[in-house]
Parts: structure tokens; sequence; C-alpha cells
């Protein structure tokens, strides 16, 4: 289920919005583009997604401003293409968080790898997920997450 779902593209613009879904919280096809306001999710799977499939060039998110709080089982913002985050205080919190992660010393301590026991499951839990492009103007950001924090398939600004 998810709570707002635009087939194309998703535009918020202000507002108060406290969502609870068990799929997506805020999610489009082409682009989820938010300017200013609220937004408390707690999501099933990622809070804010936009993915396109049949377009490179689409499937991504555009932020100016705002407050947000994500609780999310999957990725906290995720778009197949591009992310861009100009000013806002984002809250993002994936899975159990990072806790949920433990690490091992290997047992010579003169190693200094570490290894990482997860579960086996293969759910992305990233806080900021980029399929290409991850670009961030400002901001202010608190991230406690299973896996990356932030992640750009190609560039990170």
């Amino acid at each position: 289920m998810r709570l707002l779902l635009a087939e194309d593209e998703l535009a918020l613009t202000s507002g108060t919005y406290t969502i609870t879904a068990a799929g997506q919280g805020l999610s489009g096809k082409n682009s989820v583009r938010i300017a200013d306001g609220t937004c408390q999710i707690t999501a099933g799977k990622d809070a804010v997604h936009a993915e396109n499939t049949e377009d490179a060039t689409k499937g991504f998110i555009y932020i100016a401003g705002g407050t947000f709080a994500a609780q999310a089982d999957g990725d906290g913002i995720s778009a197949s293409a591009y992310i861009q985050i100009d000013a806002g205080d984002f809250s993002i919190t994936t899975g159990e968080g990072s806790a949920s992660v433990k690490t091992e010393r290997m047992s010579d301590p003169r190693q200094q790898e570490q290894t990482e026991t997860e579960d086996t499951d293969s759910t992305s839990q990233k806080g900021i997920k980029s399929g290409t492009a991850l670009t961030i103007n400002g901001g202010t950001f608190v991230t406690d997450t299973v896996d990356d924090s932030m992640h750009a398939g190609r560039t990170m600004t």
C-alpha cells in the first residue's frame, strides 16, 4: 500500500504530512518534488521513492527545504536516477538502525579488518540512495542506518 502515489509526478508544496504506509510512503514514477513542509513518514518499504525503469532520465527526487522525519524498513530516500536536496532538516532511520549491525574482529588482533554479520535479507536500507548522482546544497542530516548513510551510483556532491 502506498499512501501518496503518483503515476508520473508527485509534488508537495508546504503543509504538514503524517504518513504511515505498509509500502512506500511517498512515491512517483517520474519524480517526487517537495518544497518546504513537514513530513513524518513511517514506511514498510522506502519512505520517499522515485523509480522509472523505462527512462533513465526520470525517476528523480528534488527537495527544497522542509523538515523530514523518516523511519523506513527500506531506504529513507531512494531514486533510480538522481537526487538533489537544497536545504532542509532530515532525520532518517532505516530498519533497526546501525546498532542492529554487529561487527566482529578477526581472530588475529593484528588484522584490522572487520566483518559484518547481517541478516541474509537483501533489502536495501540506505539513508539516501541515488542510482546516478546525489547533490546536496545544504541542510542538516541525522541518519541511523543499517546500510550506507548516503549512497550515489556515480557521483556525490
